[in-house]
């Protein structure tokens, strides 16, 4: 299946994406306070986002959707909660 086109007021065009990521994750993701983190974490996350090509995508929100899991394809977090973020990734 694939992603949804949006195209905002401006006429911009976005993908809608969504990745499963630590749930704990969410307040740094769509609001940008790092207080949850661990140190060097911020680093971690950036990681992740460049790894999955959204580096310069805008997470949007956070379904409550949370379980937990043992990421396979993201081999370097450990397992956990994991929920599903939304991204909006300019085209």
């Amino acid at each position: 299946m694939a992603n949804q086109i949006i195209k905002d007021a401006n006429g911009n065009q976005y993908e809608v994406i969504k990745e499963k990521l630590p749930v704990y994750w969410g307040s740094y993701l769509v609001n940008n306070v790092p207080d949850s983190l661990e140190d060097k974490e911020e680093g971690v996350i950036e990681d992740t986002l460049r790894w999955l090509h959204l580096e310069k995508s805008m997470c949007i929100d956070v379904l409550d959707d949370a379980n937990f899991c043992e990421p396979v394809t993201l081999h370097w977090l450990d397992a956990g909660d994991f929920a599903t973020f939304i991204f909006h990734k300019p085209i």
